[in-house]
């Protein structure tokens, strides 16, 4: 792969369609030399580039993308669609450095980025965010409340000994059988 060549089609190519071709093939090859590209195309002035630059940065999985993605979130320029990809994006990477600067989506006033901040934390596996999730199986959204029970259950399935916890209170008491944290 000539990463260059790609790089530089990425970045100056004219064709749209072409250019998130080359962002999505830079993102599938796990390669860190895919990554000055993807970063510099987070600046294109083509939002298309710059939601498939984060989602192939996702693909790509290379945790010095997190800063580059967490001041996306902080810009709150990132409108819905692209922070849903950002938060989605910093699920596949895996960093749990990045859960911090998700925690306060859990209370974000779209379920959908309640539901993918979930998913994202629960991919990370930090225990972190296991009060706050908790706390989340009182969502009024009864799909967050699902996507929330799945990601306790993928976050802590290591720990959970038998049937896992399925509400708010059952998970609340297991909490505090096991001594993780304080109650949320």
């Amino acid at each position: 792969v000539d990463f260059a060549a790609l790089g530089e089609m990425l970045l100056q190519g004219k064709d749209n369609v072409e250019r998130i071709e080359v962002a999505k093939k830079l993102g599938a090859t796990k390669d860190p030399r895919a990554f000055d590209p993807l970063v510099e195309a987070l600046n294109d002035e083509d939002k298309p580039i710059r939601w498939v630059a984060i989602e192939s940065l996702g693909d790509l999985g290379d945790k010095r993308a997190v800063p580059y993605l967490i001041k996306l979130l902080r810009k709150r320029e990132a409108y819905r669609w692209g922070l849903r990809l950002t938060i989605n994006a910093l699920g596949a990477i895996g960093d749990p450095s990045a859960v911090p600067d998700l925690l306060p989506f859990l209370r974000h006033e779209d379920p959908y980025v309640r539901r993918v901040t979930t998913f994202a934390l629960g991919k990370i596996g930090s225990e972190e965010a296991l009060p706050q999730l908790i706390e989340l199986l009182k969502d009024d959204s009864m799909v967050v409340r699902r996507w929330v029970q799945h990601s306790l259950v993928l976050l802590m399935q290591e720990k959970i000994k038998g049937e896992a916890p399925h509400d708010y209170e059952s998970w609340l008491q297991w909490l505090n059988s096991t001594n993780h944290h304080k109650k949320p």
